[in-house]
């Protein structure tokens, strides 16, 4: 009977799921916690600068991509996440708050115009749920141009 090799220890193996980041800006910051597991199906994109990102321990990340464009935006992941779907921060200040032990089977978060979109704790998201702060299509006062 044939022997498989023995499998290397952790450290001497190749990360079994590299993270995919794109970053085409400056003084951008990711902070991901060593405890976290990024699964492969995800893409990190940051296009502008002074972005903060955050994913708190234990979060579990599967098949989700994370958009992030204009500048001095900020996306805040909790602890014992599970997610799949996209996440999206557009235009300047935009922040995402997404609590601990919350939940998406493929929900789309969009955080736009500067607001904050904050989930709680404990949240479950069904899949083809989409939550936005602002639908970009603006509807102004015909007489004084206000939005």
């Amino acid at each position: 009977m044939a022997r498989l090799p023995a499998t290397p220890p952790i450290s001497k193996r190749a990360p079994l799921n590299p993270i995919n980041i794109i970053d085409h800006g400056k003084g951008n910051r990711i902070e991901i916690d060593p405890t976290a597991r990024l699964e492969a199906g995800h893409a990190i994109v940051l296009q502008g600068d002074g972005h903060v990102l955050k994913i708190g321990a234990n979060t579990v990340v599967r098949a989700l991509g994370i958009y992030i464009s204009g500048s001095g935006n900020s996306l805040d992941i909790g602890t014992d996440c599970d997610l799949r779907g996209a996440l999206h921060l557009r235009q300047n200040g935009s922040r995402l708050h997404i609590g601990a032990q919350t939940t998406f089977v493929g929900g789309y978060l969009f955080a736009m115009e500067g607001r904050l979109l904050a989930v709680g704790e404990d949240c479950m998201f069904s899949s083809g749920v989409v939550v936005r702060t602002s639908d970009e299509h603006p509807i102004c006062d015909s007489a004084t141009g206000v939005r």
